[in-house]
């Protein structure tokens, strides 16, 4: 099996964010587009980016423990090391997932590759870059999420919000301005 097209991660200007539409247009050479029938007929890069996000959600369970022992919890300030283990972790969970469309696994082995650039001077952001994009998605959704779960839940949900309060009443004054 030949190695599928480099497809070098997408140039960004500052304040931009790689996105679902951009990484499709990183992709939009004719090999990549014949391989998933221009990305909408046979492989909709929406299921494709869902698969990698699902098999992402399992190894960060797994990593969990040395993600929380880092002084840092975004997955970017992570050591390479980690990084590595957790692709490895990746690669080997996408061979033994039970996908419905087998053309999804090889799919995405190849987008693996295509977007990884193994030259030991790249830039590191240049390494891996879509794995890297599911897995920030990842541990920045696992992170809101215990934030979220942390605060305190009002037993009434948000309806206080709109009530008065009982022990207050409004003033004849504070209601002169209204008709």
């Amino acid at each position: 099996m030949s190695r599928p097209p480099s497809v070098p991660r997408p140039v960004l200007s500052s304040g931009q964010n790689l996105t679902a539409d951009r990484i499709q247009t990183a992709f939009r050479d004719e090999y990549w587009l014949e391989l998933t029938g221009n990305w909408s007929e046979t492989l909709p890069l929406e299921n494709t980016l869902g698969i990698m996000k699902r098999i992402g959600k399992g190894v960060v369970d797994q990593f969990e423990p040395l993600i929380a022992s880092s002084n840092f919890s975004s997955y970017a300030r992570q050591t390479s090391t980690l990084k590595d283990a957790m692709f490895t972790e990746f690669c080997s969970r996408l061979e033994h997932i039970d996908i419905e469309d087998e053309r999804y696994r090889s799919l995405i082995f190849k987008l693996l590759e295509a977007t990884d650039d193994p030259a030991p001077t790249s830039d590191e952001r240049n390494r891996r870059w879509l794995f890297n994009f599911c897995m920030k998605y990842v541990v920045e959704l696992r992170n809101r999420k215990k934030i979220r779960d942390s605060q305190p839940r009002s037993p009434r949900g948000r309806a206080d919000y709109y009530e008065r309060p009982k022990n207050r009443e409004a003033t004849d004054s504070q209601l002169d301005h209204y008709p």
